[in-house]
């Protein structure tokens, strides 16, 4: 399986490096293939390879925003916390109104007990886009800072489906 999976990266590689040197833009079927690939490893928790290859997707497209999400996402789980924080700021310094930069941002800054600065992030959120799981990121984070929850984030319906992929707060 390892050959396997070594010999599908390198595949991968050959497959960017002469698809770069026809074209300066990925076509939408390449691009969604890719992404695929790198959902996969993501979700089979083979950060680094995924990392790699959302590298080289924003070598063609480098204001990718969903991709760079991705991306701060996985620098996270690696433990690269600064490079994530550094990937959500840029996000953020060109579209401010990006409410999933800006729920990562905050639990990232809440994760490093950067408590209210975090919270600002979070509710910063939840002004642009009222979705339930920046309302649970926020109530956790009131909970975890031991400030109280002025705005009670706590009893906002949270009946319909959390998305999980938009929560990434350690696992302790």
């Amino acid at each position: 399986e390892t050959c396997d999976r070594a010999f599908a990266i390198d595949v991968f590689h050959y497959l960017i490096d002469r698809s770069k040197k026809k074209q300066d833009k990925l076509s939408s079927e390449k691009y969604n293939q890719w992404m695929q690939i790198n959902i996969k490893n993501y979700q089979e928790k083979h950060y680094a390879i995924a990392e790699s290859g959302l590298l080289k997707i924003l070598d063609y497209e480098p204001e990718n925003t969903f991709v760079k999400c991705l991306l701060g996402k996985i620098y996270y789980l690696n433990g690269k916390r600064n490079l994530a924080i550094a990937i959500y700021r840029e996000i953020l310094i060109k579209n401010p109104q990006n409410h999933l930069a800006l729920n990562n941002l905050g639990i990232l800054l809440v994760n490093q007990r950067s408590y209210e600065a975090g919270i600002k992030e979070l509710q910063k959120a939840y002004n642009i886009a009222q979705l339930n799981y920046i309302a649970s990121n926020l109530n956790y984070s009131y909970k975890l800072a031991n400030i109280p929850d002025k705005n009670n984030y706590a009893n906002i319906n949270l009946a319909g489906k959390i998305p999980i992929e938009a929560i990434i707060y350690d696992e302790k």
